[in-house]
């Protein structure tokens, strides 16, 4: 079975290599902490936002959509 890619997780595990805060990503979001948290609880986030996030961390969180695409046409 296919693990599933955690997007939050990911989210909050490059905050945390560019030690960035929740105020920090909220104020660039320009979203509320609660709504930065609630992205960092979801495995899946509408693909408007996760540009948004990937604008602001400047890291392409597609990618790993993108690898994960890739791997499984390989495999067929």
């Amino acid at each position: 079975m296919d693990k599933r890619i955690d997007i939050g997780k990911a989210i909050y595990d490059e905050l945390q290599r560019q030690e960035r805060g929740m105020i920090w990503f909220s104020n660039k979001m320009g979203i509320s902490r609660m709504a930065c948290y609630r992205i960092l609880n979801s495995y899946s986030i509408d693909t408007e936002l996760l540009c948004r996030v990937s604008e602001v961390l400047h890291y392409d969180f597609f990618a790993l959509y993108s690898a994960k695409l890739n791997n499984k046409i390989r495999q067929k």
